[in-house]
């Protein structure tokens, strides 16, 4: 079976050998993922409901749910034959963040992190990022706890991918719905890969999902398909679990990552 990178590259070669503009393919391109709006904004109104659904998350497909609705949250972690005790990620806007962070623990874990640094790590690329957090203004849904130095810390982790629209269409859908807590995984079953097209998804999944959208890009982003998570707990920043985002592939992300902390990182293998 073709590779994904191999369908980019022959896509590619072949809209150059015709002459394609590159302005009419990025207009055509625009329009594809604007004709999305509607259903992401429909998918918001089913997340508020409390049902699971399926979209793009830009190379990786995801389960996105209300974190605040047990019951949604229950179905989600069955579809996938996930544990109870396994946390979603939040998927929240570099902006909306800050509010559920405790700053003033952060601090003293790790001083390099600051609001601005957490802005410019989840607008750059994308990454997830596991931050201290007060559980009094979230779900234990997403909650995890982390033994530091003795003590149990409640930490989150959220991942956001900027620069890509179908995010930023749920983002303003779900401001009709201020209750709703925005949180994803992965759509694949336990210990299966993360499914970069459509056609990767498990039928079960598919099937017991309130709504799937596709991306008719989806090939524009085959290299996305798992995000590196960095913990915030640690100084210096260390790399959780790494993505498709290598630093020997690619320097220019850490570089930016190592700028927007001021420190280098430790970056575990």
């Amino acid at each position: 079976m073709k590779s994904l990178e191999a369908e980019v590259l022959q896509r590619e070669s072949f809209l150059n050998k015709v002459g394609v503009p590159t302005v009419l393919r990025r207009i055509r391109n625009r329009w594809q993922v604007e004709g999305l709006r509607p259903q992401i904004e429909s998918i918001a109104k089913r997340i508020a409901d409390g049902e699971v659904c399926l979209m793009p998350g830009r190379g990786a497909y995801i389960l996105v749910v209300n974190e605040r609705d047990d019951e949604a949250v229950k179905q989600l972690r069955k579809m996938k034959q996930r544990r109870e005790d396994q946390k979603e990620s939040l998927l929240l806007h570099p902006e909306q963040l800050p509010q559920y962070i405790n700053f003033e623990l952060l601090k003293e874990l790790n001083p390099n992190i600051s609001r601005k640094a957490i802005r410019d790590l989840q607008s750059i690329h994308p990454c997830g990022l596991i931050l201290p957090c007060l559980p009094d203004k979230l779900s234990e849904n997403v909650i995890t706890y982390h033994e530091i130095n003795g003590r149990m810390v409640p930490t989150i982790l959220n991942t956001w991918v900027p620069h890509y629209r179908i995010f930023d269409f749920l983002r303003k859908a779900l401001k009709r719905y201020p209750d709703v807590l925005p949180g994803g995984t992965s759509a694949n079953l336990r210990d299966l890969p993360s499914p970069l097209s459509l056609g990767e998804i498990h039928p079960s999944l598919i099937e017991s999902a309130a709504q799937v959208v596709g991306d008719p890009q989806e090939l524009l982003h085959a290299y996305i398909g798992s995000n590196t998570i960095l913990n915030g707990l640690k100084n210096p920043v260390e790399t959780a679990r790494l993505g498709n985002v290598d630093p020997d592939i690619n320097p220019d992300w850490f570089r930016d990552v190592e700028k927007a902390l001021g420190s280098k990182m430790l970056v575990r293998r």
